[in-house]
């Protein structure tokens, strides 16, 4: 006898219903759960809506959250993981640390005017086994490497490009290139790009000008897939 009320309230998707709700949004509502492909993926669609001129503006989001249940999982799958910080860069140890939170976009077409935050020129996904992701010369790499040795590996092959990981600012989650993207934004709006934290940065050791430069936002999952954000003036 459960109350099929609590049990709508509990799905995935209530999030995003009850946003539709409180907003009065009647557009088209979707909820994507893909682990670590769930962004790119989910811009995939809003992107297609957006084209398609189904819809005016998206309100597009990321969000995880962790628990008991989710530590205690964590502990088991990794009991010899004993890092109090990330080590982004340090591939063949896992430090990865438990992180939640949310970050939140508002996506119209392309227009001729300014776009304050960046624009979104490309999003790719795809499988890199035996290959790589098809990041261009040139651009500003910011990796989605979150201390898991599992998912590290394809990352060594864009040693030599400027780089940065920011994910020990906001911990390893599913939704991590959410935060990677709105760092990407800023730092279009700022026109600057500044050093990941604790050295987790490769080509430049300060704040330096991003001058026109687009910023690639990559993320590897454990199979070798890949997501690619691309956003740039």
């Amino acid at each position: 006898l459960a109350s099929p009320t609590h049990f709508s309230s509990s799905v995935h998707n209530a999030a995003a219903a009850h946003t539709s709700i409180q907003l009065g949004a009647t557009g088209p509502s979707l909820t994507v759960s893909q682990f670590e492909m769930s962004v790119p993926s989910a811009l995939l669609t809003a992107s297609l809506w957006l084209q398609e001129e189904r819809v005016d503006a998206v309100l597009f989001g990321g969000v995880d959250e962790t628990g008991e249940l989710l530590h205690d999982c964590w502990h088991r799958f990794f009991p010899a993981a004993t890092e109090a910080q990330m080590r982004p860069f340090d591939f063949e140890r896992q430090s990865s640390v438990p992180g939640e939170g949310a970050a939140f976009f508002i996506l119209k077409r392309r227009s001729d005017g300014v776009a304050r935050y960046g624009r979104i020129t490309q999003i790719l996904q795809g499988n890199a086994t035996g290959a790589k992701a098809p990041v261009d010369e040139g651009d500003v790499l910011f990796l989605g490497a979150d201390g898991h040795r599992e998912c590290s590996t394809p990352y060594r092959d864009h040693e030599g490009t400027t780089m940065a990981a920011y994910a020990s600012l906001y911990g390893s989650l599913p939704v991590g290139p959410a935060f990677d993207l709105a760092i990407a934004a800023l730092s279009c709006q700022a026109d600057r790009i500044c050093p990941g934290p604790a050295g987790a940065s490769r080509g430049f050791d300060s704040p330096e000008a991003l001058a026109g430069r687009p910023i690639s936002c990559l993320k590897y999952g454990a199979h070798g897939d890949y997501g690619l954000i691309r956003i740039g003036k």
